[in-house]
């Protein structure tokens, strides 16, 4: 039992990840500021996206991303990669590049706000979602 509370606590913690996540971006768009912490966060579901491409191993540890360092939150973001496309890693690369202009940015900050709505959905419907039916 404590491993599916453990399992289910994965699924939360991605959930509230992506959301700050989410708040940092509409502030990029709506206020054409970054929040401090735009940049790490971004960082981290870089290389989870990469993790969830196959360019790592799941199993392997990803130092210092423990929002989206886990079994279950690689399995998921690769479920929203595979529902949204591939292209989803450049779009975060280049949200990336501070010497891009802010506009550009902007509008690349849109389609990663899609997919982040599209995972932080996913993540919470697998945290309420019976434990019967994730084991079977």
């Amino acid at each position: 039992m404590v491993q599916l509370s453990t399992s289910r606590t994965r699924y939360l913690t991605l959930a509230l990840a992506v959301r700050k996540a989410l708040d940092s971006l509409v502030t990029l768009v709506e206020d054409g500021r970054e929040d401090p912490e735009l940049k790490r966060r971004l960082k981290e579901l870089l290389e989870s996206l990469k993790t969830s491409r196959g360019e790592r191993s799941v199993f392997a540890p990803l130092q210092n991303h423990r929002s989206f360092g886990h079994y279950e939150q690689i399995r998921t973001i690769d479920e929203a990669v595979k529902e949204r496309g591939p292209h989803l890693e450049e779009t975060f690369a280049a949200l990336l590049d501070s010497s891009a202009p802010i506009k550009q940015r902007q509008e690349q900050a849109f389609e990663a706000i899609d997919f982040l709505q599209a995972l932080e959905s996913r993540a919470l419907r697998h945290y309420n979602q019976p434990v019967r039916s994730r084991i079977g």
